[in-house]
């Protein structure tokens, strides 16, 4: 699977870097809005450590790995992909079993 930062980076977080980076340039002579201005940094860097830490699915990963093997294997019509959840002591959990068909 691909491990590029960029590609396991979560919707937005980009976003949400750039609107840190910005914020942190403005400069403001007012102490009210020094105020304003320093608890938007505080709370957009919340929000960027929030979506960092999420634990979530490597499905863009799963999807390129996919496109490369149907590019790869003109005769493949579709493929289904399972997912398994591991519980801590390695059992598997079927109640979160998931699977994704894909139709090529």
């Amino acid at each position: 699977m691909y491990n590029n930062l960029e590609i396991n980076q979560p919707e937005g977080v980009s976003s949400l870097e750039n609107l840190y980076k910005d914020l942190l340039s403005i400069k403001a002579n007012d102490l009210l809005s020094s105020k304003i201005i320093d608890n938007l940094i505080a709370k957009v860097k919340v929000i960027i450590e929030i979506y960092r830490c999420k634990p979530r699915l490597p499905l863009y990963d799963i999807e390129k790995a996919i496109i490369e093997l149907c590019k790869a294997d003109k005769s493949i019509q579709g493929v289904t992909v399972k997912i398994l959840f591991v519980s801590k002591f390695q059992n598997i959990d079927t109640s979160k079993l998931g699977l994704i068909k894909v139709n090529v």
